[in-house]
């Protein structure tokens, strides 16, 4: 989107008493937002600040300049503005004709923070209702900059020093009106994304053998990735979009499957990383995980090594307020969603990245776009079927995932260890974090010393080329995306959802946990949701799902099905309305094998064991009759499971 009012942002902090509280509050003024007019040269902007300061303010005052705004902190932003001494301040800088306004800047007591912008979106409820948008407008006296060019009927408006609000307040009022669908402000914010083939063996993830450079695991606690890559490697026009800190997109491991990039945080760097910071190299560890060049003799594989990377850069990291955070802003995530599945045409989106509920909460953040951009995307996206939207589900102790993988059109993705069980403190791995679970978790994959790609040289997390502890749900996030590529590999067809479903329904029942709770796609548990991810069921029944439309009696659904010895073989289809189902097997004379009828079967997904003996180890066709004359549609997939 071009920007039309570039931000000339400053961001201070200010304080009345040089001394941090004993007993800080949640959440406090840390700061305070400035934009200025364009074109306004930094000498003007820092006599400008220093003039609205005290001298002692002013002396230990620290600006720094990032891209279109400036940020000032001051020790790690742990001195609190009053809300006195920041009306102060405010008042001061909006009498200057080179300012247009000043937000506060928030922290709280973990070091993550939030501001207010400038810009905020409106979204009609028709095409007819823009003179409606005029006139609040200029009853508001905020400004229509220009149509949001990624979504129709979608306006970006701007608050200014002499509007009603600045843009949440706006956002707010806009929304209580009624007059229009919603209203959404943006803002800048921290996100919860840190991470606490010569390197194959260390792959655990892949092909888990139990070895020391494996970490003592537990053998086959992995995703039998190997056992996939035997029917695919993936397509080469199968796209994954790594929505992230930016991919090295000189590396040799990468290089052979990245396609163009965006960079939603308005740089030219075509979605590669910034190089401040260890943890830039935060996105380049998960395009490896993803999609990382196999059979090259050099590095890691990835997941689904055939397939495409698009690079999306969407945050950067910076240490404002001491730790080293990723920073971001709600226009640049939206920009790269909207880039990734409709501009690249994405397949599957991975997500490494979220924002913990307590903090939207305490900062108030505005999520309302983002949440109509992720929707439209998970069901439009990909010419109507729908993009699997992936996300890490977060990397704390908490029985509930982080937004937005608790929405319910993505897949939230929780942090397996090498012993097939739940990252927590005291698990068998080395590393001292928690996997968030919980009721919207819908798998687990494993997130624990990932071996992947890293950023070339002296940047990323370790010099060289390679880092093999990559940790977290950032890296179970990929894993899963990665398998998710490999089964669209072998059925381009399936919708999201159905990707969901047969994702979800191939999942092993690992870690000794309850599984008592039956949800949609079968049974789940509150630490690994329907379980751990397994690319090798996964493959063999996205290859296998078929959906046929239905209008008659006696319509049939067939498949010709080759299936390996001593395998357990299921029948699974879906009825949308009760009805009666012959089931048929045949071989390839045309000899029945196997036929059985089921009466009076209700709507919903149904299961049948074949009898392994007379299926196993033949090509064979498949059919399934429904009776019922209203039938709209079955799927059925035929599965064989090794013991």
């Amino acid at each position: 989107m071009k920007t039309i009012f570039p931000l000339l942002c400053v961001v201070l902090l200010c304080f009345i008493q040089l001394s941090v509280a004993e007993e800080p509050q949640p959440i406090w003024i840390g700061g305070v937002v400035i934009k200025f007019k364009e074109g306004s040269p930094e000498n003007l902007k820092r006599e400008s600040i220093e003039g609205a300061l005290t001298a002692e303010e002013a002396r230990i005052l620290k600006i720094t300049f990032l891209h279109d705004i400036t940020i000032t902190t001051l020790d790690k932003g742990k001195y609190e503005i009053n809300t006195e001494r920041f009306t102060q301040i405010k008042t001061e800088l909006e009498l200057l004709e080179s300012v247009e306004f000043v937000n506060a800047f928030m922290v709280n007591k973990e070091g993550s923070y939030a501001a207010s912008l400038g810009e905020f979106y409106v979204k009609l409820k028709s095409t007819s209702d823009l003179e409606k948008l005029q006139l609040f407008a200029h009853k508001t006296a905020t400004r229509i900059v220009e149509p949001y060019e990624y979504m129709h009927n979608v306006y970006v408006l701007y608050a200014d020093k002499h509007s009603q609000g600045n843009s949440s307040e706006m956002a707010d009022l806009f929304s209580s009106t009624g007059l229009f669908r919603y209203a959404s402000a943006n803002s800048l914010f921290s996100l919860s994304a840190t991470t606490n083939d010569f390197f194959f063996d260390w792959q655990w993830a892949i092909v888990n053998e139990g070895t020391g450079a494996q970490f003592l695991g537990t053998v086959d606690a992995d995703m039998d990735v190997d056992s996939a890559w035997t029917i695919t490697t993936g397509d080469s026009t199968i796209k994954i979009a790594v929505l992230d800190s930016g991919t090295d997109t000189l590396h040799p491991d990468l290089i052979p499957n990245l396609l163009p990039g965006f960079d939603g945080v308005g740089d030219t760097l075509k979605g590669h990383p910034a190089t401040n910071f260890s943890e830039d190299g935060h996105g380049t560890c998960c395009a490896g995980i993803v999609a990382a060049v196999a059979d090259n003799t050099i590095g890691t594989a990835g997941v689904a090594p055939t397939c495409k990377i698009i690079p999306v850069r969407i945050f950067f990291y910076i240490d404002l307020t001491g730790p080293v955070t990723p920073y971001t802003t709600m226009q640049y995530g939206m920009d790269g969603l909207n880039y990734a599945y409709q501009t690249a045409a994405a397949d599957v989106i991975s997500n490494s990245w979220g924002i913990p509920d307590d903090q939207i909460s305490q900062f108030s953040l505005d999520t309302v776009i983002a949440n109509d951009i992720i929707a439209i995307a998970s069901d439009s996206g990909r010419g109507g079927k729908g993009v699997p939207m992936v996300f890490s589900a977060g990397n704390e102790p908490d029985s509930m995932t982080i937004w937005p993988s608790n929405l319910s059109g993505t897949i939230a993705v929780a942090a397996t260890t090498m012993c097939d069980e739940l990252k927590t403190a005291s698990d068998c791995s080395p590393e001292n974090w928690s996997s968030n679970h919980g009721k919207d978790l819908d798998v687990s994959a494993p997130g624990v010393k990932i071996a992947t790609s890293d950023m070339l040289g002296n940047f990323g997390f370790a010099s060289g080329e390679y880092y093999l502890s990559f940790n977290g749900t950032s890296a179970a996030c990929p894993n899963t995306a990665g398998v998710i590529a490999l089964m669209l590999s072998v059925n381009n067809n399936l919708t999201g959802g159905q990707a969901r479903e047969v994702l979800s329904r191939s999942c092993e029942k690992v870690g000794g946990y309850d599984y008592d709770e039956n949800k949609a796609y079968g049974a789940w548990s509150t630490e690994l949701g329907y379980g751990r991810v397994n690319a090798h069921r996964a493959v063999q029944d996205a290859a296998n799902f078929v959906e046929v439309q239905e209008s008659s009696p006696g319509n049939t659904l067939e498949m010709l099905v080759s299936q390996d010895a001593g395998g357990f073989n299921y029948l699974r289809y879906h009825l949308t309305v009760p009805s009666d189902v012959e089931i048929s097997i045949y071989d390839m004379l045309g000899r029945v094998i196997l036929s059985r009828r089921i009466a009076g079967q209700q709507i919903g997904y149904h299961s049948t064991l074949l009898n392994p003996k007379l299926v196993a180890s033949q090509v064979c066709v498949v059919r399934l009759t429904v009776d019922h004359s209203q039938v709209d549609s079955q799927s059925a997939l035929f599965t064989s499971y090794k013991k």
